[in-house]
């Protein structure tokens, strides 16, 4: 029987479509990585692909059911987060009256010390310019600070006269009215923000209000960081933690780094050096804790010296006492490391509730780029070039300078050249998207250009942080369980009751496990592979001028591309933990975990245990031997000699400790507080790229398009490479060869489907 030609092709037709569905661009489906060897395929123009079961799920469900999202999971994981941690009051009315009047009394003597208190600093040892930068974050107002020092002295007076007792804590993932809650004698909840409705239905605010539309302050900047669980405090308000469970003294955060950490770094093979620099450039778009400084911004040093003060020298002090038999610090006579507390959020935006501090939040609690456009409408402006909807860059496309610092969203750019080095790439990958925009469209004004940059820009970077970093993170499953899995079918949807503020735990503790990953050594790419050039990571803190000389910029992306970073352990490297911002003289510098460890105690972080019983709801005894089915042997001996009590365990260098699970990157623990952190982002932000249930949503082709992006691709149209692995933050392999740019393994989105029609 001769059968039809019209019947031949559309056979074909199906045919290769169900292959072309099958076999994927390896970005597509980059879970076969993290789960082993898959099976190869070729792609039209010949190129390595996978055969993607998802696809074939994927294929199978829009045949069986083409009008409905089927695979739609009720996420599971971390039970939730704290709401506001209150007290009650058990005294009448009146005697609360009387503390606030004792210390209205006060507040002018507040403001005369902190006048005062800028004249210290000619005293006193005042660090590097850099480093000066890099920890006092955005300088704002003394007023609303001395209002929020006034309000800590009320409830820790209460606290101590015994007019204060804790109260019941629950947790829950959603927000809830503090109507009902205690506040803060004399002090007056700040207005809820009005939003534009048209703005607010499209387009992201700068300083990230008016996502959600019912409390419009929720995820914006200078909010406070939200708990999962009951702050640790000294005075149960905002003393840092001192006394352990039994009783007795904490031991320094130095003596617990020095027994802990050890300088032999393993490498983690199968991933590149971009893994380690996109997590930190995450870290730097959710959060920014930043430095109390004193009045007049003089940064002050917390020592005498090298010695470690008597008593402390400013209330905002919080030093790091070092032992006379330090191995490390010994040898120059240090007893002291410098640091300031972190700046509290103002009371008066979490309605006035008598609760303990949290620190502020200096950048929105979104995922939103704030990195590259600024967290106030200030940066914003300042960011713009004013015409095409672009950024402003230097005539070699670079960051523009102000003064010795990168104008960008976020201050600490230069920390870095492989961090500049990834501001100056997304800057430039924003403007390449609004250059293409203005051809399609060069009617549109150049605030339409660059919303409607901004917003394809943003959905990319999500795309990749779930697509491709989080699944190494965290681990595929892990990620199903959480339903945040985005190759996976389900019906995305915006919940206006799931809190998306950054958490203490995570910002603390948990997404610090990136400080162990920190290379001693960057070792320089030439084009034709070779190494070019070998530097301490010591000699490139505060570097970022090196990106601007010939050849180098390409040298770190290639570099970047090649290097292992270090894998997630208790071995660190020099550079973090002896010689961070070394001094040239000696270079003997800051112990990165003593930092974290003393900024935990600052921030009133729970224990390990604490955390560990919440996270799996199994309960953990008080002998250490229980702990052995978390902790190697040799890592529990080393707690033991530091800690008094399992309990007294904190959550930074127990999650550092912890045992991890096959296929995942970070302990159980950390990914416990992760999963739960990247749940809220997405599920509790309104303009999250995959959400089908708002009016900013994305249509179903557009999305389909925004599916297609990928780190190599930013990679390739904004640096000239010549080859790059389909996957950039994995080491070329087997599925992820090196491919030519111009690859159908690194597909390419189609910026028209985004061009409002005229």
């Amino acid at each position: 029987m001769k059968v039809p030609i019209s019947l031949l092709v559309l056979v074909t037709a199906w045919v290769w479509r169900v292959d072309s569905e099958l076999c994927v661009p390896i970005v597509e489906c980059s879970r076969d990585l993290n789960r082993g060897p898959r099976q190869k395929c070729r792609l039209i123009d010949h190129s390595i692909g996978v055969i993607c079961h998802n696809a074939a799920d994927r294929l199978k469900m829009a045949w069986n059911n083409r009008e409905t999202h089927q695979n739609q999971r009720k996420p599971s994981g971390f039970p939730g987060r704290l709401k506001n941690q209150q007290y009650a009051f058990l005294v009448d009315r009146s005697k609360a009256e009387i503390a606030a009047k004792r210390a209205t009394k006060n507040e002018h003597k507040f403001g005369n010390r902190n006048r005062h208190r800028s004249r210290i600093g000619n005293i006193l040892d005042i660090p590097d310019r850099r480093e000066r930068s890099f920890l006092s974050g955005t300088p704002l107002g003394l007023e609303t600070n001395n209002k929020t020092q006034y309000h800590i002295k009320i409830l820790a007076d209460l606290s101590k006269g015994g007019g204060l007792e804790k109260i019941t804590y629950t947790t829950s993932r959603v927000r809830r009215s503090t109507d009902f809650l205690p506040i803060i004698p004399d002090c007056r909840p700040a207005s809820t923000p009005a939003c534009s409705e048209k703005a607010a239905e499209f387009w992201r605010n700068d300083i990230g209000q008016c996502n959600h539309l019912e409390d419009t302050r929720v995820g914006a900047t200078l909010m406070p960081q939200a708990r999962l669980l009951p702050a640790r405090f000294e005075d149960g308000v905002s003393e840092p933690l001192q006394t352990g469970h039994q009783g007795l003294p904490l031991l320094s955060a130095r003596a617990i780094s020095a027994v802990t950490i050890d300088t032999s770094p393993d490498i983690a093979p199968l991933f590149t050096g971009l893994l380690l620099v996109l997590g930190q450039l995450v870290a730097h778009d959710l959060v920014l804790s930043a430095t109390q400084l004193p009045a007049g911004g003089n940064l002050t040093s917390c020592c005498q010296g090298v010695e470690y003060p008597h008593k402390r020298l400013d209330e905002n002090c919080w030093p790091i006492r070092v032992s006379a038999r330090d191995p490390l610090y010994r040898r120059a006579g240090v007893r002291c490391l410098n640091q300031f507390r972190s700046r509290v959020a103002a009371f008066e935006l979490s309605g006035c509730v008598a609760q303990p501090i949290s620190p502020e939040n200096q950048v929105t609690h979104y995922l939103d780029g704030s990195i590259i456009y600024g967290s106030s409408s200030q940066q914003v402006q300042q960011l713009r070039a004013g015409e095409k909807g672009k950024l402003k860059m230097s005539s070699d496309n670079m960051l523009m300078k102000n003064g010795d610092k990168a104008l960008t969203g976020e201050g600490r750019s230069n920390v870095t050249p492989m961090l500049s080095f990834l501001h100056t790439l997304l800057a430039r990958e924003h403007n390449r998207i609004a250059e293409e925009l203005h051809r399609l469209r060069p009617d549109l004004s150049d605030f339409h250009l660059f919303m409607l940059a901004r917003q394809i820009f943003v959905a990319e970077y999500q795309h990749i942080v779930y697509n491709e970093y989080l699944p190494i993170i965290l681990g595929v499953d892990y990620m199903d369980e959480l339903g945040i899995s985005v190759d996976v079918e389900r019906q995305w949807l915006f919940n206006e009751k799931v809190n998306p503020a950054i958490t203490v735990e995570f910002s603390t503790a948990a997404f610090r496990f990136g400080h162990s990953m920190i290379m001693n050594d960057v070792v320089l790419q030439e084009k034709n592979g070779k190494n070019a050039k070998k530097m301490k990571l010591t000699d490139l803190f505060f570097g970022d001028d090196m990106l601007t000389e010939p050849n180098m910029f390409e040298a770190f992306g290639r570099s970047l591309l090649k290097q292992p970073p270090s894998s997630v352990s208790t071995s660190f490297s020099r550079a973090a933990v002896e010689q961070l911002f070394a001094n040239s003289s000696d270079n003997l510098g800051l112990d990165l975990v003593s930092l974290n460890l003393n900024r935990g105690r600052d921030h009133g972080l729970p224990s390990y245990v604490q955390m560990r019983e919440a996270c799996t709801g199994e309960k953990i005894g008080d002998r250490w031997s229980d702990l052995l089915k978390f902790f190697d042997r040799g890592e529990l001996v080393k707690l033991r000699k530091v800690y008094q009590s399992v309990h007294d365990i904190e959550l930074y260098i127990g999650g550092i400790l912890e045992r991890k699970s096959p296929g995942v990157f970070v302990p159980p623990v950390f990914q416990c507080i992760i999963g739960n952190q990247f749940y809220s982002l997405s599920y509790g932000d309104r303009f999250f790229y995959l959400h089908r249930n708002t009016s900013a949503s994305f249509t179903e082709r557009q999305i389909t398009e925004l599916k297609k992006a990928s780190f190599s691709r930013i990679l390739c149209d904004n640096l000239d490479l010549e080859g790059i692995p389909p996957l950039a933050l994995w080491q070329q392999n087997e599925l992820n060869p090196m491919v030519s740019c111009a690859s159908e393994a690194i597909p390419r989105l189609d910026l028209a489907v985004f061009v409002p029609h005229l």
